[in-house]
């Protein structure tokens, strides 16, 4: 299980007049009087106590942080939308999303910064902010060499169901996120007038497919003080309740006191730290992870090369054994003096020349087979061998003591059913030499 340092941005919850211009800093922007609050959290973000503090508190206590950094900051800011796109436009769709929604944009788009949702597939859920509000909101982190990983919209944190919508009234704050993950965060100021924009008009067309509110209010609100229709100091949930009913009565409406299930894990929440904004982690950093992947490379290697290595060596030793068996079993048939070249590679050759692509038995192996015995009973020495795959006849060169027993093979190669033709045949000293060329008798 992943552990978080989980950071909320509580200042952006104020208006966009808070964000002034530091003239020392080049004219970058700033947040003034930044507050934070922050815990260490898993997926499920549940917390009975954060610690709150200004810029100093919270980077003294990210000092010793080994964890993953995910900042949250306010939805208000933020614009969220599902974009349709075709099947060819994907591999580009990321490049192209800011010219797809430049004519709805007042504001100019290399101003902004645009993200995707994981999903890729149409429509897709997208969002954008102003980069200078990315700026300064990572600024005191990377003036301290603090990498931020995960950066989300606060109302994403919500996680409704298929044909679910939350809405979440806590402290001060207006909060609301659809399956899609479109929604929007508000202040105590705006909540009424958004939460009617909301209700009745149909903010986007996948309000017609939502069949459940499930409505949450904080128990320990002590804000939000428009929401309530004569302006109360505070409210509870039966204002709440009031309100939903008389906008949308045929909705079928949830409401709980207390806080929704918070996750930082869904497929539908959007990361706001990519493109010009990913995580760059310290060149140290880097090295070490560099160095890691290197050693582990090199590791993998060496053992694919080790196990390479043995299953040649025995490969090796096993075909050892097998050309020892071969050599013995040619010497059976052929006298070794009588052998002028290397017996596997002949029969090697001889193999090579059988005809696989039939179901019949090659004519090689039957002729050898007869052949073989005969040579070995009557005791006569094979001097050479040779098998003519166009004429499927075997030509072979034999000695024997007498000329009967050359005739003797011929008599029994045909009692075998093979044709054994005398080429030719001579006597050298006490010894009988002839050439047969030994076939099948044709039927």
């Amino acid at each position: 299980m992943t552990i978080y340092a989980y950071i909320e941005c509580i200042n952006l919850l104020a208006t966009a007049n808070d964000l002034s211009v530091d003239e020392s800093s080049g004219g970058s922007t700033a947040l003034t009087n930044t507050w934070y609050r922050w815990a260490l959290v898993d997926d499920q973000i549940s917390v009975d106590k954060y610690s709150e503090g200004v810029e100093e508190d919270l980077l003294e206590w990210l000092a010793n942080n080994q964890h993953p950094v995910a900042l949250v900051f306010s939805g208000e800011y933020v614009v969220s939308q599902q974009v349709f796109f075709q099947d060819s436009e994907r591999k580009y769709f990321e490049k192209m999303l800011p010219y797809e929604l430049e004519e709805n944009i007042l504001d100019d788009i290399d101003d902004l910064h645009f993200v995707t949702a994981k999903k890729k597939q149409s429509p897709v859920t997208v969002a954008y902010t102003q980069k200078k509000l990315l700026d300064q909101l990572f600024a005191p982190f990377n003036s301290c060499g603090i990498s931020v990983d995960y950066c989300f919209v606060d109302y994403q944190l919500l996680s409704p169901k298929e044909n679910e919508m939350i809405f979440w009234f806590s402290d001060d704050r207006l909060l609301c996120c659809s399956p899609t993950g479109i929604g929007f965060s508000t202040q105590g100021a705006m909540a009424r007038n958004v939460l009617e924009s909301v209700l009745t008009l149909e903010v986007g067309e996948e309000n017609n497919k939502i069949e459940k509110f499930l409505v949450y209010v904080s128990s320990n609100n002590q804000g939000l003080s428009a929401i309530s229709p004569n302006n109360f100091s505070s409210y509870d949930i039966e204002s709440v309740k009031n309100i939903f009913h008389t906008l949308v009565p045929e909705k079928t409406i949830i409401f709980y006191e207390g806080d929704p299930a918070l996750t930082l894990n869904q497929p539908l929440t959007i990361n706001f730290c990519c493109g010009a904004y990913k995580n760059k982690a310290s060149l140290s950093k880097q090295v070490k992870q560099f160095s890691l992947l290197g050693l582990l490379a090199v590791v993998a290697v060496l053992f694919f090369l080790g196990v390479n290595l043995i299953e040649a060596t025995l490969l090796k030793q096993k075909n050892t054994v097998l050309l020892e068996k071969i050599q013995t079993e040619v010497r059976k048939v052929i006298p070794e003096g009588n052998i002028q070249k290397n017996p596997v590679r002949q029969l090697t050759n001889k193999l090579d020349k059988v005809d696989v692509t039939t179901n019949e038995p090659s004519q090689v192996i039957i002729l050898l087979s007869n052949l073989a015995p005969v040579i070995q009973s009557l005791n006569i020495d094979l001097s050479t061998i040779n098998y003519s795959h166009k004429e499927k006849a075997i030509r072979l060169n034999i000695q024997a003591g007498s000329f009967g027993q050359l005739e003797s093979v011929r008599t029994e190669l045909k009692n075998k059913g093979l044709l054994a033709e005398l080429l030719e045949s001579n006597a050298v000293d006490d010894k009988f030499q002839a050439r047969l060329r030994i076939q099948l008798e044709e039927k």
